[in-house]
């Protein structure tokens, strides 16, 4: 009789140590992104579940507690799986991710994912996902939490962030693809006079890398504190200077000034002409189906000298009117670089 007591109580420990250690292997993580507007695909929250790899085992469902202030805007919850792979938020990434469910959002905020996603011996990552509609406004937030996941037919609860995450709600200035352009970056935002917002960015035509590239200086203006943006108004471009191609002629790195006092703005950008090999050469007869190229900064991409067979150039332009029109631009490299630097560049932003 003591023999089976003492065999029952061995199992209840084991049970109690297999569900405590299971229970131990979800982590839940909001991250601090903005929810934009118009959207399908938000990545709010992710999940990272370490398996001990000893039996095959699935994810098969979620319970998520869904709580925003703008009623009716989240549409919404996709749970996707990126299998092993740890890179969860960039949008190559996800847009390889398995879709493993989604749910609609009703009015009481509980949402239950179901799905099947096997689980590989060591971590796996998820990430929530979800969808923005209708007019929200900016000053709207919503908060997302997993509450309790279904691994093969045991209910674990999961364990909220020491820190809980509301995020806001915004607006995409600009998006991929958008009139053309392949990627906009090295963003940097400024209120002019008027109270306008002035959102300037690389507009990388052709390829996202830096220059050298078909790249201008992008400006997209909000009159209604950012809710919505006017199109892209390009304010330094040097077109095809010197009879070379716009790609081997690109402007990079904006940075905005306002002038508080005059009203005045300024934006600032590198402009690289042509190409400089990595010997510190000049290459010669550039043409639309040349691939040379060089970064502006490195391998002597821009040496010392004034030239713009040497060293990139330091241009800038100015409005005079809140940034609805823009002089031409102004190259001051040789006003205010040393010859002997290798480069002279603005600071993004």
């Amino acid at each position: 009789m003591k023999r089976s007591y003492s065999r029952l109580a061995l199992l209840v420990i084991s049970l109690m140590t297999m569900t405590s250690s299971y229970s131990q292997i979800i982590t839940f993580e909001q991250y601090r992104l903005p929810v934009l507007i118009g959207r399908e695909r938000n990545p709010v929250a992710g999940l990272i579940i370490t398996s001990p790899g000893d039996q095959a085992v699935n994810l098969t469902s979620l319970n998520i507690r869904l709580i925003s202030s703008a009623k009716g805007a989240v549409t919404n919850v996709t749970l996707l799986s990126l299998g092993q792979d740890s890179a969860s938020l960039a949008d190559t990434k996800m847009g390889k991710a398995t879709r493993t469910g989604s749910a609609v959002v009703n009015n009481s905020g509980v949402v239950i994912i179901s799905g099947s996603a096997p689980l590989k011996k060591g971590k796996n990552y998820f990430v929530i996902t979800v969808g923005v509609n209708g007019t929200p406004s900016l000053f709207d937030s919503m908060n997302v939490r997993v509450t309790q996941a279904r691994i093969g037919k045991r209910k674990m609860q999961v364990k909220p962030p020491p820190v809980d995450i509301w995020q806001r709600m915004g607006t995409s200035v600009r998006r991929a693809g958008e009139e053309n352009v392949v990627s906009h970056r090295i963003p940097g935002i400024a209120t002019a006079k008027d109270g306008s917002l002035l959102s300037i960015y690389d507009a990388r035509r052709l390829k996202a890398q830096d220059l050298q590239g078909d790249i201008d200086i992008g400006l997209s203006r909000s009159d209604d504190k950012g809710k919505t943006w006017q199109p892209m108004q390009v304010v330094l471009d040097m077109g095809e200077w010197g009879g070379l191609p716009q790609k081997f002629n690109g402007v990079s790195d904006a940075c905005i000034l306002v002038d508080k006092n005059t009203g005045y703005i300024y934006v600032a950008g590198l402009w690289m002409y042509g190409v400089i090999d990595k010997t510190g050469k000049w290459v010669e007869n550039l043409t639309d189906t040349s691939t040379a190229w060089n970064h502006q900064w490195r391998d002597k991409g821009s040496q010392p000298g004034f030239d713009v067979k040497q060293t990139s150039q330091f241009l800038i332009t100015k409005s005079t009117d809140n940034g609805k029109t823009w002089s031409e631009p102004l190259n001051l490299t040789k006003m205010c670089k040393k010859e002997e630097w290798w480069l002279w560049a603005p600071a993004p932003g």
